[in-house]
């Protein structure tokens, strides 16, 4: 069963338009909601994995780097896509919040990064440092500001 273009859309505002009624009726149209997205999401997830094997086959036609990094994309994508849905079954469905069954911490090794790498990574306190202080309403943004250089006189 292929999901039409606009049907996730459409469920993801038929969520939001039950997430706002809070009486009994209005939570069963809320997990019915979720159902359908549910249903219409694991079909994207099936489109894709069977993508994905149609790429690796070779039935799929085209650049060998394109389609290798499309794989690679989709092969990356599926597991994190699963964990999603089962939980958010869990969730719904059964009121489980603590879902366990995390798909995408055993099958993808995380990097590890030093503690110098982490010191001179651009989110680092000290990095803060050497921002100028906020301008306030009534002072102009230039170019000096933006970019902390002196803008040039000519």
């Amino acid at each position: 069963m292929l999901a039409a273009p606009g049907a996730i859309k459409l469920k993801v505002l038929a969520i939001a338009r039950a997430s706002r009624n809070k009486t009994e009726s209005g939570k069963q149209k809320l997990q019915q909601s979720y159902v359908a997205l549910l249903n219409a999401a694991s079909c994207v997830v099936g489109q894709a994995r069977q993508f994905s094997r149609e790429i690796g086959s070779g039935i799929k036609r085209g650049s060998k780097k394109v389609l290798g990094k499309v794989k690679r994309q989709l092969d990356e994508m599926i597991p994190r896509l699963q964990q999603v849905l089962f939980q958010t079954r869990q969730r719904v469905l059964y009121g489980n919040t603590r879902a366990t069954g995390s798909w995408s911490a055993s099958s993808s090794p995380r990097p590890k990064s030093s503690a110098k790498a982490r010191r001179t990574s651009p989110t680092s306190l000290a990095s803060w440092s050497r921002f100028r202080k906020p301008r306030t309403r009534s002072s102009p943004v230039t170019r000096s500001w933006i970019s902390g250089q002196p803008t040039p006189l000519f």
